[in-house]
C-alpha cells in the first residue's frame, strides 16, 4: 500500500486529548502505527507547524501536517549457516535447533 501525499489534519473535538501518533494512525489507515511513529521521530509530522513527540496530547483545532517519505528499503542478505536437518521433503523441513 502506498503512503499518502502531503496531508493536513485538523484535530476534531472527539480526538482532543488523544496522542499525536494515534490521531495520525486513525486518520491515515494506510500507515501502520510503527510507520507513523517513524515519521514523527523523523520530523515529518508537524503539530501546529512544529515537530512534536508521538506521545503529545493534541487539542481540538490543532493542525497536523503529515509529509510522508518512502520508507527505506529493507536490506536482507542470506547467510551461509550450518543446519542440522532432521527431515526434509517437498512440503516440510524439520531442523534440530540448539537451545537458546
Amino acid at each position: 500500500m502506498s503512503e499518502p501525499h502531503h496531508l493536513e489534519i485538523t484535530v476534531a473535538d472527539e480526538d482532543a486529548g488523544l496522542r499525536l501518533d494515534r490521531v495520525v494512525a486513525n486518520r491515515c489507515p494506510e500507515l501502520s502505527r510503527t510507520r507513523v511513529q517513524e515519521l514523527i521521530a523523523g520530523g515529518l509530522v508537524l503539530l501546529n507547524g512544529k515537530t512534536a513527540k508521538d506521545s503529545h496530547k493534541v487539542h481540538a483545532g490543532d493542525t497536523i501536517e503529515v509529509v510522508p517519505q518512502p520508507a527505506p528499503a529493507l536490506r536482507a542478505e542470506a547467510e551461509s549457516i550450518p543446519l542440522d536437518i532432521l527431515y526434509e521433503d517437498e512440503d516440510v523441513i524439520a531442523i534440530n535447533r540448539p537451545p537458546a
